[in-house]
């Protein structure tokens, strides 16, 4: 099968802290592909506001080169 890497960043406001997310990421060959974002420990409210940021993008590599997912971006995260 391919060989995928992946990169993700984790931003939060100053009040909460990146420790307490994660990200997992579980590439199928073909659709779909699970992008699982959850909480360490119970969160705070965030009132409806973004409380974290995920940047996530995913490559694969093949002979001569790499391919990189195209919906490469952020998600923002309010709590509840």
């Amino acid at each position: 099968g391919d060989v995928w890497y992946w990169f993700k960043k984790i931003k939060s406001s100053r009040r909460y802290g990146r420790k307490a997310i994660d990200v997992s990421f579980d590439p199928q060959p073909g659709n779909p592909t699970d992008v699982t974002i959850s909480e360490s420990h119970k969160l705070k409210p965030s009132n409806g506001n973004i409380a974290y940021s995920v940047f996530l993008q995913a490559c694969f590599f093949y002979t001569g080169g790499e391919w990189c997912v195209p919906a490469q971006g952020w998600i923002g995260i309010s709590t509840e």
